[in-house]
């Protein structure tokens, strides 16, 4: 059936004309309303006085104005083309009417009654479209519990302002639009998603601010869809307590964070701070040094000329500095700092003790102990500075009270006035005078003095002293390290000399900095959304907990992908006893239904976990699309470039596929098969570590930077026995590389297939 055959196709055809129209006038309004209020705020920014803060508060209040105003603008312009695309009709139990509600991206309201005619994804009531079933049920608003009846779910498909498609359904999980969006090419894909988010989903994106979450999702669950649209649900539902900038994201490279920029402002999620893990240690230890490539080690592990005994001694070293063993060990090494930071004396006003040394420790280790080092003496200094006051004025009556009882002994000596009775006299006065200003003096300088002897030390100097000093070294470090102590010692010592740290010791040296210096770059950070969490390491959640204790999180990862073994997590229980402690494993998320890829494309990558018997409660579970089979295909080199170089020009003319990723293991087949395809392919892009934009379009590009991704079609050259064995590190790769394909998928041997997927 037609669409114009669809018997309410008159009433919503009329429905939309009218909200577009609506939502015209509306764009224009906000669009004067945010030229004006630009001039005004640039004319009172012009005169505002720092002795004037009515000027100052209109300021403010214009400048929230003009924010509110263009924020609405962008968000109209975004919706122009689709103001929305579901409808819900519920009625409220002792209420006779049934309301509708039509869902998108952006309120829309009607300028002359101020009718709302589209509500915003994130309003409590849409909670219905993405969880309810059709039938009696209920919603939570802010003035409680909504129940009632749910009687209809319809979905849209407008384009260009006009309504292709209608379709009622009881449950978004298995309909039309999310195969539409699923079927879409990779460029439209993450931009596309507000209509089709799942139940599952759906529970994540509203969770409670103040609640970490941990999500373990499998590849193509829409972790990182998700993780954003929380962000663009909770700046809805706390406006006013919280903000963009309130909100940072953690991705795993620059690579990956390009990815996502463009999906940010369409979701009106503009100024979050994005950041990768190395980039926030930069902000926090200074740039005086180097970071170690991140995938150094990896592709030293990938590499066919790698020795046995150099990446046994280079897991064990990235292990042990991953490892709660040495988060004692920094703990322990970060108490003896504390204890040792004060200089070990009292203090002396006027040659008598003023403040002892236990008295000063006291101070600095109880009563300002939730402040970093660094903070805590100003405090100090304050509360010295009052005892100084006291003090001083004590003494001072006490001199004044000495030199009274002096004179009345002077004056009982010579009881008549004479030269001996004026010289005493004047010795007394000019010994009270000079004891005063004595006194006077010392209490000036005595607070300054004493805290001019703590040393100046950052945060990554006492990291490296760690390594450099043989008693600290020995005292702290040996015991835990054992007989791998002088390896561990020597190897960190050779980076330090070359002013290089490596992942392992961004986060110890992190730790120590904040400890000692605080983290003022980062006050305003109140939650975190961590993506690919599943390579970062036990140290690494341990001291984002520590440094970022006032904020809550968002933790999204899938173990399959942890292609980090060496250094990373092997479990959620490690992160869950630092961020839950005390709830169980059922509070960690489970998102298993994978929306990405085809059946085909899931069930030959569940082989490999299988193979490597991951955790089955983890392994994906296809959503119901199917597709191409799976290709195998037995081709020497030369070959295979060709058929590759075939495919994805015909893929570009006869599919419309716009992506296209051609995946090797390491970095040096991608550059070997990169030489290959640009002759056949001009437009192909080699994707390096130094790579910061996605340009879409033909890439080739190593495994492990292709988490996260997803292409049209992905091509995996040399898929075979020699390069891929039973080793749990060449499973993960071999599985994050398939999971990135949306619709097809190509796989290139000579001799063998990889056991990893052999019948």
């Amino acid at each position: 059936m037609s669409i114009s055959q669809h018997p309410d196709y008159a009433e919503e055809t009329q429905y939309l004309s009218h909200t577009l129209q609506e939502l015209e006038k509306t764009l224009k309004i906000m669009q004067k309303r945010a030229s004006d209020l630009s001039v005004e705020v640039h004319e009172k920014n012009r005169q505002v006085t720092n002795d004037s803060s009515q000027d100052y508060i209109d300021l403010m209040v214009g400048s929230a104005l003009l924010s509110y105003a263009s924020n609405k603008t962008e968000a109209l312009e975004a919706v122009r083309q689709a103001p929305y695309f579901a409808r819900i009709d519920f009625r409220e139990d002792k209420k006779q009417e049934t309301e509708r509600f039509y869902l998108g991206k952006t309120s829309i309201i009607e300028e002359e009654d101020q009718k709302l005619l589209v509500v915003d994804w994130r309003a409590p009531v849409a909670n219905l479209y993405y969880e309810g079933r059709i039938g009696e049920n209920h919603y939570k608003a802010p003035q409680g519990e909504i129940t009632g009846e749910l009687s209809r779910k319809r979905q849209y498909v407008i384009s260009s302002g006009a309504l292709a498609g209608i379709s009622d359904v009881d449950i978004v999980t298995d309909d039309e639009l999310l195969n539409a969006c699923l079927e879409a090419n990779a460029t439209n894909r993450l931009k596309e998603i507000v209509g089709t988010i799942q139940g599952e989903q759906n529970q994540i994106i509203r969770s409670d601010l103040w609640k970490t979450l941990i999500v373990q999702g499998s590849a193509g669950a829409g972790k990182t869809t998700v993780a954003l649209h929380r962000i663009a649900y909770l700046l809805y539902a706390y406006a006013g307590t919280i903000a963009g900038d309130n909100f940072m994201i953690l991705g795993p490279n620059q690579f990956f964070l390009n990815y996502i920029s463009a999906v940010l402002p369409d979701l009106g999620v503009g100024e979050v701070k994005q950041s990768t893990f190395e980039d926030f240690a930069r902000a926090i230890l200074g740039k005086k040094f180097k970071i170690q490539d991140i995938h150094h080690k990896l592709r030293i592990f990938l590499r066919s000329k790698s020795k046995p005994e150099e990446i046994r001694w280079l897991k064990q070293e990235s292990y042990f500095k991953s490892s709660q063993a040495f988060i004692h060990v920094c703990d322990a090494y970060l108490k003896h700092l504390e204890s040792n930071y004060l200089p070990k004396e009292g203090l002396l006003l006027a040659g008598q003790p003023f403040m002892s040394y236990k008295q000063l420790q006291d101070l600095f280790l109880h009563s300002y102990r939730h402040l970093c080092f660094e903070k805590r003496i100003p405090e100090m200094k304050k509360n010295i500075q009052s005892k100084l006051r006291t003090q001083k004025a004590a003494m001072q009556k006490g001199l004044e009270e000495k030199c009274e009882r002096l004179r009345e002994k002077i004056i009982m000596q010579y009881p008549n006035d004479c030269p001996q009775r004026r010289e005493a006299m004047k010795a007394l006065y000019d010994k009270r005078d000079a004891l005063l200003r004595n006194l006077e003096a010392e209490s000036k300088t005595l607070i300054a003095k004493y805290l001019a002897k703590i040393p100046k030390t950052t945060g990554l100097e006492y990291y490296k002293q760690l390594y450099t000093d043989d008693q600290l070294f020995d005292q702290f470090v040996r015991p835990a390290a054992g007989d791998f102590a002088d390896y561990l010692r020597q190897y960190t010592l050779e980076h330090i000399r070359r002013q290089t740290l490596e992942l392992e010791d961004l986060a110890p040296a992190m730790l120590i900095a904040v400890s000692v210096k605080g983290l003022s770059k980062s006050e305003g950070i109140r939650h975190v959304v961590i993506d690919e969490a599943q390579d970062l390491s036990l140290f690494q959640f341990y001291m984002l907990k520590r440094i970022l204790s006032n904020c809550t999180f968002t933790i999204l990862g899938d173990l399959y992908q942890g292609i980090h073994g060496y250094r990373s997590i092997q479990n959620w229980d490690e992160v869950q006893r630092i961020y839950l402690p005390g709830e169980s494993a059922s509070d960690v998320k489970i998102l298993q239904k994978s929306y990405r890829t085809t059946i085909e494309v899931v069930d030959k990558a569940g082989l490999i976990m299988e193979r490597l018997h991951m955790n089955p409660s983890y392994k994906a579970i296809p959503f119901l699309r199917h597709g191409d089979e799976v290709v195998y295909q037995k081709l020497d080199y030369r070959s295979t470039i060709a058929a590759i170089g075939q495919s994805i020009l015909q893929g570009r003319a006869e599919r419309g596929y716009v992506t296209f990723a051609v995946i090797c293991k390491n970095q040096e087949d991608a550059a070997t098969a990169y030489q290959s395809l640009k002759e056949q392919l001009p437009n192909v892009q080699l994707i390096s570590e130094d790579n910061a934009v996605y340009d879409g379009g033909i890439s080739v590009l190593p495994s492990y930077l292709a988490k996260g991704m997803e292409f049209d079609a992905v091509y995996l050259p040399w898929a075979d026995a020699s390069h891929y064995g039973m080793d749990a590190l060449d499973g993960k790769l071999l599985y994050v590389s398939m999971t990135r394909a949306l619709h097809s998928l190509y796989l290139y041997y000579e001799d063998e297939i990889t056991p990893l997927l052999a019948c």
